[in-house]
């Protein structure tokens, strides 16, 4: 994952690797809920779960399309293996359960 000017993110890159579990640790305002909201605004564009940044503020709650730069970068790069396309797919059930 490769994150840049969104929302607090100014530059990350995050290898997820083979790990099983990641753990996001940081003070309030720290950017641990942009990351998530940048990796799933990225995957729900992309396999057409959301159709637009608009739509996925009404799906996140807390989530402001205006406090997005027009600099914005997100690069999400997802393996292609069955387990994680499964878990991908649970994550994406689970989220729209619970912001329908």
């Amino acid at each position: 994952v490769k994150v840049s000017n969104f929302k607090v993110i100014k530059n990350i890159e995050i290898d997820f690797g083979e790990r099983r579990w990641t753990l996001l640790v940081g003070d309030n305002g720290s950017g641990k809920t942009s990351l998530l909201q940048a990796i799933a605004l990225t995957v729900g564009l992309t396999t057409g779960n959301v159709r637009s940044v608009a739509d996925f503020s009404k799906r996140w709650e807390g989530f402001y399309p205006q406090r997005l730069s027009s600099k914005a970068y997100v690069e999400v790069e997802v393996g292609r293996n069955e387990e994680e396309v499964r878990a991908l797919k649970e994550v994406w059930e689970l989220f729209h359960k619970q912001h329908p």
